[in-house]
């Protein structure tokens, strides 16, 4: 795993696998967690649906507060999430049509940031069909 080093914080981030949720058959309504994470820096945050007509919603939770936010998906789109930039307690998504790299992601849809804990689930809260429900978050851990 690569590791860096931030200066002046002289805070090191080492990269981990990337946190995968890759769930066949979701239940509409039913929450999936991609990720439950301890002292950490998110890098970037996407997800997807293999159904047209499904209506997504991610929920993260860092340092207890809790942001969300829903897009109505097409199939095989990725999405990113980013907090908004008001301040609310919602979440901005953004839509890819294509597959992109981590850093990518944090370019466009948010700047990473540190958190002593991070939570991320997904949910669809339609029944349009069964594809795969598809989520990931890019993460250091911080030391």
């Amino acid at each position: 795993m690569a590791r860096v080093k931030y200066p002046p914080s002289g805070m090191w981030e080492t990269f981990e696998a990337d946190a995968v949720l890759d769930q066949a058959t979701p239940v509409q309504n039913t929450w999936y967690t991609v990720c439950n994470l301890a002292d950490c820096i998110i890098n970037a945050i996407i997800f997807k649906v293999a159904t047209t007509g499904e209506t997504l919603e991610v929920e993260t939770t860092r340092d207890g507060v809790v942001v969300n936010g829903s897009i109505a998906a097409a199939a095989n789109t990725y999405y990113a999430a980013g907090k908004d930039p008001t301040g609310t307690t919602s979440l901005t998504i953004y839509s890819m049509s294509t597959p992109a790299t981590a850093q990518t992601y944090d370019i466009i849809a948010l700047k990473s940031f540190k958190c002593k804990s991070f939570q991320m689930r997904l949910r669809k809260t339609t029944a349009a069909g069964t594809g795969n429900l598809y989520g990931k978050v890019s993460y250091g851990v911080v030391s």
